[in-house]
């Protein structure tokens, strides 16, 4: 946690790449390391790393909207960025 503090007081918001998730990376991964542990954080730091990178396609199932990412992972619209979309 340490390290994502100095993260992000080092690296403004406005130079740091743009996650396609809604809550970015580095505040995900702090948030679920102080609610359910040092493991669960660097499990949670070890998905964002894969998933959050260009070559995302978005689909449709059953009128549900979902992000397959570059890593082939699914998630859903909701957990993404709104500006996506666009």
């Amino acid at each position: 946690m340490f390290v994502i503090k100095i993260y992000w007081f080092f690296i403004p918001a406005n130079k740091r790449k743009k996650c396609i998730f809604k809550q970015s990376c580095s505040n995900y991964v702090f948030n679920e390391t102080q609610k359910k542990g040092l493991i669960k954080g660097i499990k949670a730091l070890i998905i964002r790393i894969k998933n959050c990178k260009p070559g995302y396609n978005i689909i449709q199932i059953e009128n549900q909207t979902y992000i397959i990412t570059a890593n082939n992972e699914m998630f859903q619209i909701t957990e993404m960025r709104e500006d996506i979309l666009n």
